[in-house]
């Protein structure tokens, strides 16, 4: 059943709940002849309200006709939301079980007719609110998409521009992925197949670039499962589908992530250390691979917006384009290692604020400086030699993180870092593993120490470290062998 449908009937069926309560109370105050167990009310009326509570338990059927099957295929243990959406759906059934047998059978309990029926309304409302707000989602995305339209000229173009950085591997048809057709049936998948082991909150709620939904889909495709398979076109077509509606998910990440401050404070560090360069006298660029850092820059940049956003307001001068990356890690969750951000800040200091660093302090001559005394130096005191360069911030001074990653991380990670087979089974890496530690640099580790890790049992620990005991336990972390 697509998403349309399913919400279609969602619609109906809360709408049909509150005119059949509602009618049910205009009903119930006609005289009523308790010795005849007749009304008083207009014929024509009664039929109405048995047509439209006959067309809910129609509605209720199919809906669980639909529901059921996947239950039995669910991969993991149901969430709690799942839960809550599972036994309204089986109170509805109960108490629509009980009303017709009051009706047919025991009309002795009639006056219990109007509680069971605000039952059922209570039962009607809470279910519609824990599945149609997700896919109103899914629909607003798709209509909000560039052109107004998923399927729309200009979003088909969009995901064109986009799918060469998703990482598909070689073979991948992607200029058929962009069509109408494709996208029609990525959606299938997303609402046939994906929501076997997931709801849609847990698809939709994370925002992540073109690369990072490829990523998801495809470790989601090779798990094993008891429900048919994705096939590889189909994996292809639902990334190409999430990567349509993904314009407001970042939009509406930019909001949330807005309102961390924490976030804030390990960006400005993931700036600062993938953004220096050694800057010569003259401020002059140190020499690098043009092509190279423009090819960077427009395949990292792009996945997230399109290029003339930048193009249109472009930094005026080094400062700015530092600042500038500074905003794209913290509101935006840029994804990047530091020798990409090294080629995207040299490239664009040269296209952008015309190949120049911004120029050092000048400093004064050593022959017109008074000859003054030099002070004794503080034993612990050193002198910073380089004016061109901010002193950088010692990580984590005092912090001894080794109690902090024995209390969060030995359980998952072994005391050592190494974990086991039982571990690694669940998707838990070797943080010894020199191939792992060369893919995540510091930063990378702070990140995901800080916001958790997607799908997968790594959760945020923003709220129960701070800022210098998370920077100490990543260094710590990159210390393992």
């Amino acid at each position: 059943m697509g998403l349309n449908v399913t919400a279609s009937l969602g619609i109906a069926f809360l709408v049909l709940a509150f005119f059949v309560v509602f009618l049910m109370f205009h009903l119930w105050g006609y005289p009523f002849d308790k010795a005849t167990r007749t009304s008083a009310a207009p014929p024509g009326l009664m039929r109405l309200h048995r047509l439209a509570g006959w067309l809910y338990v129609v509605i209720y059927i199919v809906m669980m006709v639909a529901m059921v099957p996947r239950l039995w295929e669910y991969q993991v243990e149901f969430p709690p939301r799942t839960v809550a959406h599972l036994l309204f759906g089986i109170g509805i059934g109960v108490i629509l079980l009980v009303k017709v047998a009051i009706l047919r059978f025991f009309r002795h309990f009639e006056e219990w007719m109007p509680v069971l029926g605000v039952l059922l309304l209570t039962c009607t409302i809470m279910l519609s609110t824990l599945s149609l707000p997700l896919a109103l989602r899914e629909y607003s995305l798709a209509s909000s998409a560039a052109g107004g339209n998923v399927y729309s000229q200009e979003s088909r173009e969009r995901v064109t521009k986009l799918l060469p950085t998703a990482g598909l591997p070689e073979g991948a048809p992607l200029d058929q992925l962009a069509t109408a057709e494709a996208l029609r049936a990525g959606r299938n998948v997303l609402s046939g197949k994906c929501v076997v082991c997931h709801d849609l909150k847990t698809i939709l709620v994370l925002p992540r670039s073109p690369g990072g939904w490829w990523k998801i889909v495809d470790r989601m495709a090779n798990k094993p499962t008891f429900a048919e398979p994705m096939t590889e076109l189909e994996t292809y077509q639902v990334t190409a589908y999430l990567i349509a509606i993904s314009g407001d998910l970042q939009r509406d990440a930019k909001q949330r992530r807005a309102e961390e401050d924490k976030r804030k404070d390990s960006a400005m560090d993931i700036a600062q250390d993938a953004a220096a360069t050694d800057q010569g006298a003259a401020g002059e660029l140190p020499p690098f691979d043009a092509a190279e850092a423009a090819a960077t820059y427009e395949r990292v940049c792009a996945s997230c917006h399109g290029l003339e956003e930048t193009e249109s307001a472009p930094p005026k001068d080094a400062d700015q384009v530092k600042d500038l990356i500074i905003r794209m890690i913290r509101e935006n969750g840029m994804e990047a290692s530091k020798e990409e951000l090294d080629l995207i800040y040299l490239h664009m200091v040269k296209k952008f604020a015309g190949g120049r660093l911004n120029p050092a302090p000048a400093e004064v001559p050593a022959a017109a400086q008074p000859v003054e005394p030099e002070p004794e130096p503080e034993p612990t005191a050193e002198v910073e030699t380089q004016p061109t360069k901010a002193p950088k911030k010692p990580a984590a001074a005092g912090i001894d993180a080794r109690p902090l990653y024995d209390k969060h991380c030995k359980s998952c990670h072994a005391i050592d870092g190494s974990g086991t087979e039982a571990m690694k089974k669940n998707s838990i890496p070797d943080l010894t593993d020199k191939a792992w530690q060369a893919k995540h640099s510091k930063a990378k580790i702070v990140a995901a120490i800080v916001n958790g890790v997607p799908d997968t049992k790594m959760k945020s620990y923003k709220d129960k470290l701070s800022a210098d005991e998370i920077d100490a336990v990543a260094a710590l972390v990159k210390k393992m062998k």
